[in-house]
């Protein structure tokens, strides 16, 4: 699931509407850290990635779509996938964010 997510960003149409990305310049894998001692370092480096993202709903939108249930993706946290509740918030966060009405999206959008 991760790299057909990462996929569909190499999509020309996507690319031209989201312009320059910073996620562009690091490992995808910062985004989807697995457990451990330094999951909250790279999940707050993850997110600070996706705050400064001109692609930051479009992002939402694709992971919606396609299901990513894991990860950090348009600053939201999802967890690695084991939490039901944790993955039902970080869900409804990112629909807000899709919709243009999360904090994250409001910010990066003036």
């Amino acid at each position: 699931m991760t790299l057909k997510y990462l996929d569909s960003f190499r999509d020309a149409e996507f690319v031209a509407k989201s312009g320059r990305r910073p996620c562009n310049s690091v490992d995808p894998e910062i985004f989807f850290p697995a457990g451990g001692h330094d999951r909250a370092s790279r999940t707050a480096y993850a997110r600070s990635m996706c705050g400064k993202c001109p692609a930051l709903r479009q992002c939402a939108t694709e992971a919606l779509r396609l299901g990513i249930n894991y990860g950090v993706v348009a600053t939201v946290d999802l967890g690695d996938g084991n939490s039901s509740r944790q993955s039902f918030e970080a869900r409804r966060t990112l629909r807000a964010i899709a919709n243009g009405k999360g904090a994250a999206s409001k910010a990066n959008n003036q």
